[in-house]
């Protein structure tokens, strides 16, 4: 799925550039703060939006190819940003983008299956396409000028943007029958748990996104330094998933979640600790086996309590 792909590369590509960003806008820590709260304020507030129109239009084509097109607008908007609110309107608007591109595309992968078939081979090709995207976008970030890995990805998603307004079926997605209340959902402890388990991980890593590579340039690390740490994060990440899943299909997701918050708390320590790039490497690795974990332990959670009752 090229368009996930290219998402999740707009993702992982600016945590390199970071530091850039910072000297070129003069921006202080908490200013760059700001700035990239931007992308998960907009997902958050229009991913449940967003879903509910697919639900009720079904045009998925048609938010699949406004996700890219405007993907692309917050790239070229990152690459040549000359504020801080400038970044900020860029981020929200990658924010909005993202929750676009996963609310339209998972149906599409959905109705292609058919309603019987559906089952983990299906969607895995949404994780696969979104874990290279992780893998590379670090990896792009620390290629060239500062807007050069932007221009990029810019180019990618107007490429998804065209591809999908010209070849995307136009056929409907709306699904009949009544679909349980997002309350009645959060009442069930599970999904509530595996929420929460979620919203520790994505925590844990954009504090970890915005300041380690600050922290790191403070150290000397290069902008490709940071952009290969930060792909050894993404590598591992992937790489576990398999492993996991048969840790998950053996033993439930509970116990996943509980060690996987465990071990990711303490990764978020010792990577304030140490400064040396083996140990970094070390650190990174298992930060990201540790995310992947509680990712994939939660969305077994969810599967599981959303189809009881």
């Amino acid at each position: 799925m090229g368009v996930i792909f290219t998402d999740m590369v707009g993702y992982g590509v600016i945590s390199p550039s970071i530091p850039l960003f910072a000297r070129a806008l003069s921006a202080s820590d908490a200013q760059m703060g700001y700035a990239f709260a931007g992308y998960p304020i907009a997902f958050t507030l229009t991913v449940l939006p967003l879903g509910l129109l697919v639900d009720r239009i079904g045009r998925n084509w048609l938010i699949v190819s406004i996700s890219m097109f405007v993907l692309a607008l917050a790239s070229v908007l990152m690459a040549y940003a000359s504020s801080v609110g400038m970044l900020i309107l860029a981020r929200g608007l990658q924010g909005f983008a993202s929750a676009a591109a996963w609310v339209a595309t998972q149906p599409l992968i959905a109705r292609g299956a058919g309603p019987e078939e559906l089952d983990s081979r299906e969607m895995s090709v949404v994780t696969i396409a979104g874990g290279v995207g992780v893998i590379v976008g670090p990896l792009l970030g620390g290629v060239g000028q500062l807007e050069t890995p932007f221009l990029i990805n810019a180019a990618l998603a107007l490429f998804w943007g065209i591809a999908a307004s010209l070849f995307l079926t136009r056929q409907g997605t709306v699904t009949p029958g009544k679909k349980p209340a997002v309350r009645d959902l959060l009442r069930r402890k599970g999904i509530l748990i595996a929420c929460l388990a979620i919203f520790c991980s994505c925590a844990c890593f954009g504090i970890m996104e915005l300041l380690l590579p600050l922290r790191l340039d403070r150290l000397g690390y290069l902008k490709l330094s940071i952009g290969m740490l930060f792909g050894v994060f993404s590598v591992a990440y992937v790489a576990s998933q398999p492993l996991i899943s048969r840790w998950i299909d053996r033993r439930g997701g509970y116990e996943p979640i509980y060690l996987g918050s465990l071990g990711l708390a303490v990764m978020m320590v010792l990577v304030i600790q140490v400064t040396r790039v083996a140990s970094l490497s070390v650190i990174m690795s298992l930060t990201g086996i540790f995310s992947g974990t509680l990712f994939l332990a939660s969305m077994f959670i969810v599967g599981e309590n959303s189809k009881a009752g």
